[in-house]
């Protein structure tokens, strides 16, 4: 498997988006679900229609820390 970092794939994003900034998260980062709850409690009280599929990446990224302990540390 290919190694690629975030950085790497957030460039390869704003590629794809024809120059917009992104920012990735990776649910190994030990901070994403936090950052992610704080981003859901934000587009909460902005009202956002995405709320229903960012609840439902907060849960993928539990589940998949639960399942590989290990592969969660702290960003580099």
């Amino acid at each position: 498997m290919k190694i690629i970092n975030c950085q790497t794939l957030s460039e390869l994003c704003e590629f794809l988006l024809d120059g917009e900034p992104c920012f990735v998260f990776r649910a190994q980062d030990k901070v994403s679900v936090p950052g992610l709850e704080a981003y859901a409690a934000l587009i909460h009280n902005a009202q956002a229609k995405n709320q229903i599929r960012t609840h439902e990446d907060i849960k993928r990224f539990v589940d998949w820390q639960s399942a590989n302990p290990k592969r969660v540390k702290v960003p580099d």
